[in-house]
């Protein structure tokens, strides 16, 4: 995992060079809109929320969590994780509402999990 997130981190630096509208700093003072574009980035993300994988991820996070890390890191691993478990429960595509792990759906409705 800890390599995967490497790559990602990675390949988010080289992205400008090939997306000239996506900025580093905006990213980083609001890294709740990023999604992953390029094909490196896809595929790092793709290993990362892979349902099979989604133990090792919870771990992975959880053991980063105990440790000090950055606030961008941390933030980074909670977007993953959320759509690891979007990914594994079939509600990718969904927007999270953020209060009580709820989604909101494409209809607009609130669905708890």
């Amino acid at each position: 995992m800890r390599e995967l997130v490497g790559e990602l981190s990675s390949a988010m630096w080289r992205r400008p060079g090939i997306d000239p509208s996506f900025s580093i700093a905006k990213h980083y003072r609001d890294p709740r809109s990023y999604q992953p574009r390029t094909a490196e980035e896809l595929a790092c993300w793709e290993e990362l929320t892979d349902p099979d994988r989604n133990e090792e991820l919870v771990a992975f996070v959880n053991e980063r969590r105990g440790i000090p890390a950055n606030p961008y890191a941390l933030f980074l691993d909670s977007l993953i994780l959320g759509a690891s478990i979007e990914r594994r429960t079939g509600t990718e595509g969904e927007q999270r509402t953020g209060a009580n792990d709820a989604v909101v759906t494409s209809s607009g409705a609130s669905v708890d999990r």
